[in-house]
């Protein structure tokens, strides 16, 4: 029964000194907010980009049709601006 007591009393004193230590330390909460919120950041686009960007990538490159027109068509004779429509004859000057 002293073992449990003895247990007890040493939590009791450890919560006390972290709650003394934690009382106005705002310092403490500044510091882990710069050092959590950007590692979430990075962690976050490392996910997306290695299980959604990556397979997609591969996925993309696996379709023939696709990788051949973006490697032999420059991206001006895709869209041609002769086929693009004007909406500006409407307009009244």
């Amino acid at each position: 029964m002293d073992i449990i007591y003895d247990n007890f009393k040493y939590y009791d004193v450890r919560k006390a000194g972290c709650d003394i230590c934690l009382e106005d330390n705002w310092f403490l909460v500044f510091f882990f907010l710069i050092s959590f919120i950007p590692i979430t950041g990075v962690l976050a686009m490392w996910v997306v980009g290695k299980f959604v960007y990556q397979p997609h990538l591969k996925y993309l490159n696996n379709i023939p049709d696709f990788v051949e027109k973006i490697k032999e068509t420059p991206y001006e004779d895709l869209y041609p601006l002769e086929n693009a429509k004007s909406n500006n004859k409407d307009i009244i000057r």
